[in-house]
């Protein structure tokens, strides 16, 4: 796989014509060629979860998808049929010693560029942004690759430019009709205190949709906010989170 299929698959998802193309996070493209031995190859389009729980042509809503893994972005494939534009946002580099394990994440967004290249988004889509639930699990470990990752509020568009796109709701799918994330919930209640709704529902019974009041976050709107978010973390070279943890090394000394 060369840079000109790289760069067409990516743009298959940042589709240049879309509002939303430049938040797509590029991280994942990044590797697919140093990765592509190990990318299944698979048939999407008959393999897709049912969407018929959504609203038809709703250009004032735009969705968060958090399910886990690779869920979230075969939700976003199938809501592409119904207009939306999918905005792919894992931020943490593969590898296979990972905490998060994202071969089956790359496998659909090399499979679900095929679809989308046929699929363009018609003009004025609204976003469904896609994050994996299972981003913050697990424990670093001497030799184990940790790419655990969290979402800022700056991973997002602000209320300004939502309700420039006239988008008035937002729909969560998650697993549970619960309070979302929190690093989520820090983007959630900016939207929400800038007058737009905010809905979850599970994807279990996707169709009991639940405004929600969210809930504040801890160091909402605080200046030390990312900081603290990201202690514990490990951020890669070549952008978005990921490294390998060091085995501790052994000194000597004079007895």
């Amino acid at each position: 796989m060369n840079n000109e299929n790289i760069k067409e698959i990516y743009n298959a998802w940042a589709n240049p014509v879309s509002d939303w193309s430049g938040w797509v996070k590029p991280v994942l493209f990044a590797h697919l060629s140093e990765q592509y031995e190990n990318i299944d190859k698979l048939q999407l389009k008959n393999s897709l979860p049912d969407v018929s729980w959504v609203p038809e042509n709703e250009r004032n809503m735009a969705v968060v998808i958090d399910l886990p893994g690779a869920d979230s972005l075969r939700l976003a494939i199938k809501l592409a049929y119904k207009g939306y534009q999918p905005v792919p946002l894992y931020n943490c580099a593969p590898d296979s010693r990972g905490l998060i394990e994202m071969r089956g994440v790359m496998s659909i967004l090399l499979a679900g560029s095929e679809i989308l290249e046929q699929l363009p988004p018609p003009v004025g889509a609204p976003p469904v942004f896609i994050l994996d639930s299972h981003r913050l699990q697990g424990r670093a470990s001497p030799g184990r690759y940790d790419n655990r990752w969290v979402v800022l509020p700056q991973d997002f568009p602000s209320s300004n430019m939502l309700l420039g796109h006239n988008i008035k709701n937002v729909l969560v799918v998650q697993d549970s009709l619960y309070q979302p994330a929190e690093d989520l919930r820090h983007v959630l209640k900016r939207w929400q205190n800038a007058g737009i709704e905010i809905m979850v529902t599970a994807i279990d019974q996707p169709e009991n949709m639940t405004k929600m009041e969210i809930t504040t976050p801890s160091n909402f709107q605080s200046l030390v906010y990312r900081a603290l978010v990201l202690i514990g973390l490990r951020r890669n070279s070549a952008g978005g989170f990921g490294a390998l943890v060091p085995e501790p090394s052994s000194s000597g000394g004079f007895s």
